[in-house]
């Protein structure tokens, strides 16, 4: 992941990483209310959640999901 990645260049400091941890458990949290949720919306992270791999038809992982919704 791209947090991990900038933490390796020494000139990154450590409030950068705190936030970048602060962040990940945020949306794995948020990821992890929508899953056990019976509400059905419309937006981004309940297609997230609900979408399939095209190739094995598994559900997204949650670090997937967290990875699709950093992009966005």
């Amino acid at each position: 992941n791209w947090c991990t990645a900038l933490a390796l260049i020494p000139i990154v400091n450590y409030r950068y990483q705190r936030a970048c941890d602060l962040l990940d458990r945020l949306v794995h949290s948020l990821v992890a209310a929508r899953r056990s949720s019976a509400d059905s919306t419309d937006d981004l992270l309940s297609a997230l959640v609900q979408a399939r791999d095209d190739e094995t038809g598994e559900p997204l992982t949650n670090d997937e999901i967290r990875n699709e919704a950093m992009t966005m």
